[in-house]
């Protein structure tokens, strides 16, 4: 979660930096909160929903693809509601609890953080809670001669 994190700030602070750079730049000034609320849209829900559809479409996480880890489990043989799940287990759920707003739900999501990071630590195959809530177990890229690293 630590990899996808990283993806999502990286990405995520792009993005609103450059929304306000462009409002700096025509003079525009988001006064209304509905203005306000464009880069945080920006910094967590346009990432977390791009990481959403690359769980869909591959079965794991920029993060997964960077330390080369997947679901042991066929991406075929992986239903909708079991990625969903993966999804909001792990850097999804992060990202739409920090979306929601401050104070509780910003909290929440730190102690969804901490807990994902226990998770790491103190269960078999040190799975983050994205497989333990959907049950699925990990496989290492590097053991499977069959999967090519792309890029």
């Amino acid at each position: 979660m630590a990899c996808d994190l990283a993806a999502v700030i990286l990405i995520g602070g792009a993005l609103a930096a450059f929304y306000n750079f462009l409002t700096n730049v025509t003079g525009q000034s988001p006064d209304t909160s509905a203005g306000m609320m464009i880069p945080r849209l920006l910094f967590w829900l346009v990432p977390g929903l791009g990481q959403l559809i690359l769980v869909w479409q591959t079965g794991v996480t920029v993060g997964e693809h960077a330390v080369r880890r997947r679901p042991a489990t066929p991406l075929r043989h992986l239903d909708g509601p079991t990625k969903v799940i993966r999804w909001g287990a792990g850097i999804g759920g992060f990202c739409q609890l920090q979306l929601a707003g401050s104070g509780v739900l910003s909290l929440l999501g730190l102690l969804f953080a901490g807990a994902s990071f226990a998770s790491v630590l103190f269960n078999r195959q040190h799975r983050g809670l994205a497989y333990v809530a959907t049950d699925l177990e990990l496989s290492d890229d590097r053991a499977h001669p069959e999967v090519q690293r792309r890029g």
